[in-house]
């Protein structure tokens, strides 16, 4: 290091060692740095040094990143899901956008549950099907989130013909937050069925109403406001709703049926 006084090479330090001025700050911590490594690379030189060079936990740091961001997403949600629950109808009119996220989970939860139930309740009969958990969790799982998000998008239809001002995933958001109630009653259901006591046929029937019948209206509701003028009268949006949402019930509901057919050995007997 040369001092920028009189010119004197220096080891290091922070002053001259011949005319003790200041050395710059940012050249003497380069110096510090240099003879840091120097003195690491001549460890490694040595016989018997443990010294293996410079160890990077990039990777082993990155996994834990991802991890805590989905604790706290999952703490986030039980905490949305709890608020709703207390006040379902209140909560979810402050819903927006910004709890699209949760809405997916909602949606996803629900797709999941009901399939899972099933998977579950067939016992020994699951032996004689092919792939069963593919055809029986998997594909039902993939319909029935098509027909949930459906039904949230027939319903996003007869809002704008109400020529309301709301984007869809306002909408989607919205629906998704007054799902809860029902993905609880579908929670329940799913732990009597395990628990192999048949009231669970009642919940599980009440979530799947709450889903078609009693979301629509309510979401419609929630932003077609009373002495609303112009468009589409809310009545007949959800008169509209629940004419798609039963064409579509046929629909996805023989899709369903086909898929547990094939996978069971008189699949061949499907089209007698």
């Amino acid at each position: 290091m040369i001092c920028t006084k009189c010119n004197h090479r220096n080891e290091g330090g922070k002053f001259c060692e011949n005319c003790g001025a200041r050395l710059p700050v940012e050249t003497a911590a380069a110096a510090e740095q240099a003879a840091s490594v120097g003195h690491s690379q001549e460890e490694q030189g040595r016989p018997g040094s443990s010294y293996s060079g410079p160890s990077y936990t990039g990777a082993s740091v990155q996994p834990n990143v991802y991890i805590q961001n989905a604790k706290n997403v999952s703490r986030s949600y039980f905490n949305y899901f709890g608020e709703i629950l207390k006040r379902p109808f209140g909560i979810t009119q402050q819903v927006g956008r910004d709890q699209l996220i949760y809405a997916v989970i909602t949606i996803v939860i629900f797709s999941v549950l009901a399939p899972l139930m099933v998977y579950f309740n067939l016992g020994s009969a699951r032996k004689i099907m092919d792939s069963p958990f593919l055809n029986v969790v998997i594909k039902p799982t993939i319909t029935l989130a098509v027909f949930i998000v459906l039904i949230a998008t027939f319903s996003f239809v007869a809002i704008k013909l109400a020529k309301v001002q709301a984007g869809y995933q306002d909408v989607l958001s919205r629906f998704g937050a007054m799902l809860v109630p029902f993905l609880a009653l579908l929670a329940v259901a799913f732990v009597l069925s395990i628990l192999q006591l048949e009231v669970f046929a009642f919940f599980f029937a009440a979530s799947f109403v709450g889903l078609m019948f009693i979301v629509p209206p309510m979401l419609i509701a929630s932003w077609v406001k009373p002495g609303h003028q112009g468009g589409l009268d809310m009545i007949y949006g959800v008169l509209l709703t629940y004419i798609a949402t039963i064409i579509t019930i046929g629909i996805i509901g023989d899709a369903i049926e086909r898929i547990l057919l094939d996978a069971t050995p008189f699949g061949m007997l499907r089209g007698f």
